[in-house]
């Protein structure tokens, strides 16, 4: 990755998100531990907040099944 800017796809929410790592003088540890992190977050969204997951927190919340105060917090805050 060092050295030249570093490509990677994501399949993730049904689509492909491109992530693209340019050099900012990071170790190629930190650079590589981005990537994770990043993926980590958009596969996280992807099961928090999809509506076409049947067992996610939002649709659950849609369907009544959890209340709002039962979901993630984080769908509150999108929903204000």
């Amino acid at each position: 990755m060092t050295g030249g800017v570093f490509h990677h796809d994501e399949a993730v929410m049904g689509t492909v998100v491109s992530i693209d790592i340019y050099p900012s003088g990071l170790s190629r540890a930190a650079e590589i531990l981005a990537l994770s992190r990043a993926r980590k977050t958009l596969h996280w969204v992807d099961a928090v907040f999809s509506t076409y997951r049947e067992h996610s927190p939002m649709n659950r919340l849609r369907r009544g099944e959890i209340r709002l105060d039962e979901a993630p917090g984080e769908i509150a805050e999108v929903l204000e």
